[in-house]
């Protein structure tokens, strides 16, 4: 008789839309972004918010802080209160992406410029 081995297959989450504004001050944005359409067959286990130096660059900068616990951590997560934005970019855009994980890999969303 051989063993058998239950085991969940998934692939990382796919299908990301790009994050939005909820609200902003000229210090801060709240960020909102809807759950990957597709969590690859394994839950989301949290996601990271970056931003570009105002440039319109590509957002590679994680906001309020690297490997944030407060966003990692939190698969429910559906919003962030920035606040780290560039220095001296007022009334100039700034983009922002978001990056989605499950245990198998992750996804990156497109990307949202925001003055």
């Amino acid at each position: 008789m051989s063993e058998v081995f239950t085991f969940n297959a998934c692939l990382p989450p796919s299908s990301l839309h790009a994050p939005y504004r909820i609200d902003s001050t000229t210090s801060s944005i709240t960020l909102g972004w809807i759950p990957p359409l597709d969590d690859g067959g394994c839950p989301v286990s949290g996601y990271a918010v970056f931003r570009d130096q105002g440039d319109e660059g590509t957002p590679s900068i994680e906001v309020n802080s690297n490997d944030d616990s407060d966003v990692r951590g939190i698969p429910t997560l559906s919003k962030l209160l920035v606040t780290n934005l560039p220095a001296s970019k007022e009334g100039e855009f700034v983009r922002f992406s978001v990056r989605a994980f499950n245990r198998e890999g992750q996804v990156d969303s497109a990307t949202y410029a925001a003055i």
